[in-house]
């Protein structure tokens, strides 16, 4: 039987009869199959599940007479730009935006363990107080770890080893774990690759539906020669339902490349100049551990024919783009006190009058803690097509996400004319960039904005600190509400 209510899957409601079972089915049998999706050939299957149930008028009334499933642990809901479309040759744009939410007794249910491991770049860039910096914030989060969670440390450059290997910390353990971090010295090359398969392999070994696994990253530099192995490696972490973030020290390192792989597993990235911001950083990861609803959550979009997902991107509780594809898109872990809320962008072909599936939505996530069970959403985005000029606005919570959004996207934008050679598109994008925070009351990365379009004019360059300052600021600030 298919994860997730039954009628659900079918789009009717509880009290649905035969007629109606029959006509659903041969209906989304049709939608799902003119799907270019991989993800479209296992929903088929899922319904084809759902409707041998329910086709039947014994197994139907066993199922409707079963005792009521657990209660899930989060609702979700939605907001689409247009309700109403208007058919033409050209392709449309449409966003969706999906809101999470945890309910019921997940909002009050112990917080789960957690299985934790800290990558740390010790190459001899990060010498002296770079390396500083990551001891203490290793310590930082060492001293607010429970005895129930497992902590490992992996110290890497041009090779790998366990510092800490991974223990329950109880009191004796992590003050064994704070001397041995204090012995860990700068020096080598940079190979991320080894670090990270050293890191997996600790927290493999505390594997368990019991506990959250998470890797954190933290490096100055940058790996040459074996992102793409890195990437491989992230894949096989989100199967396995591990987290992996990645926290980048100075202002040397791979922006681009630990997105990517933070992206993979729905993990979050920032960038750190201070001790302090090394342990905010780490203590917020460790907040959001005990703060969980749900664990391993993803959204399954599955576009229908003439309907192409070609942007996702994550506001709460951590800005970030998503990647895809797959169309499985990977969000990380759902905090009680705070909505996962994620803006979906497609381009549609509307050509005829008449109802307009645009996608399927499901939404998936494993309940955090004891007893953890998994829970199925789903959700459709739909419009009608008619003749008329359409004028209904979109929703306000649409509105809001795309004004927070523009400033990521002049800030995306200013860079990538800057690498194309048009510095002049690329000052006029930092200027409007550095307006719109200022009138946002941010006005220090307001000014910061100003002072790197004045830079451009003079030197056609930018300062790399500056730039990934700007950068992560304003990501930060898409996930403020309003």
């Amino acid at each position: 039987m298919p994860t997730g209510d039954l009628f659900q899957l079918l789009n009717l409601a509880p009290d649905a009869e035969a007629p109606a079972i029959e006509s659903a089915f041969r209906r989304l049998t049709r939608r799902f199959s003119r799907s270019a999706v991989p993800e479209a050939g296992i929903e088929a299957r899922r319904i084809q599940a759902a409707y041998d149930v329910l086709s039947d008028p014994t197994q139907r009334s066993a199922y409707r007479n079963a005792p009521p499933p657990p209660t899930p642990p989060f609702k979700a809901g939605l907001h689409v730009s247009r309700a109403q479309v208007t058919p033409q040759s050209e392709p449309q744009i449409v966003y969706a935006l999906v809101e999470i939410a945890a309910i019921g007794a997940s909002a009050e249910a112990p917080a789960p363990a957690a299985n934790l491991c800290l990558v740390i770049d010790r190459s001899t860039s990060m010498n002296g107080a770079r390396l500083d910096q990551a001891k203490a914030g290793v310590n930082a989060i060492l001293d607010g770890l429970r005895p129930q969670d497992t902590c490992s440390v992996i110290v890497f450059s041009d090779r790998a080893e366990a510092v800490v290997t991974a223990h329950k910390m109880s009191d004796e353990q992590r003050r064994l774990a704070r001397s041995k971090v204090s012995t860990i010295r700068a020096g080598g090359g940079t190979e991320i690759m080894r670090g990270l398969l050293r890191g997996l392999v600790e927290l493999h070994g505390q594997l368990n539906t019991k506990a959250i696994s998470q890797l954190v990253l933290l490096t100055d530099g940058q790996t040459y020669g074996d992102e793409a192995e890195c990437q491989l490696l992230a894949a096989l972490a989100r199967a396995d339902g591990i987290t992996v973030h990645g926290l980048g020290i100075g202002d040397e390192w791979n922006d681009r490349f630990l997105d990517q792989l933070a992206a993979a597993t729905g993990g979050a990235v920032d960038l750190a100049l201070t001790p302090e911001q090394v342990a905010d950083f780490l203590r917020k990861r460790l907040h959001i551990l005990s703060d969980l609803a749900a664990e391993r959550v993803h959204l399954d979009v599955i576009p229908d024919a003439g309907a192409e997902l070609i942007e996702a991107f994550r506001f709460t509780p951590e800005p970030s783009p998503l990647a895809f594809p797959p169309h499985e898109l990977a969000l990380g872990q759902l905090p009680r006190s705070e909505r996962l809320s994620v803006l979906l962008k497609f381009r549609v072909r509307i050509e005829a009058d008449g109802p307009c599936p645009i996608a399927r939505l499901v939404v998936v996530g494993d309940a955090a803690g004891p007893g953890a069970r998994r829970a199925r959403i789903t959700l459709e985005v739909e419009a009608t097509a008619g003749p008329g000029r359409v004028t209904a606005e979109p929703p306000a919570p649409i509105v809001a996400a795309l004004r927070r959004l523009s400033q990521i996207r002049l800030q995306e934008r200013a860079f990538t004319e800057l690498q194309s050679g048009d510095v002049d598109e690329a000052t006029r994008a930092l200027t409007v960039l550095g307006t719109r925070l200022l009138a946002a009351g941010q006005s220090d990365l307001a000014k910061m904005a100003i002072a790197e379009a004045r830079r451009l004019e003079k030197n056609s360059s930018l300062s790399e600190e500056a730039r990934k300052r700007i950068k992560y600021g304003t990501r930060a600030l898409a996930g403020l509400e309003g």
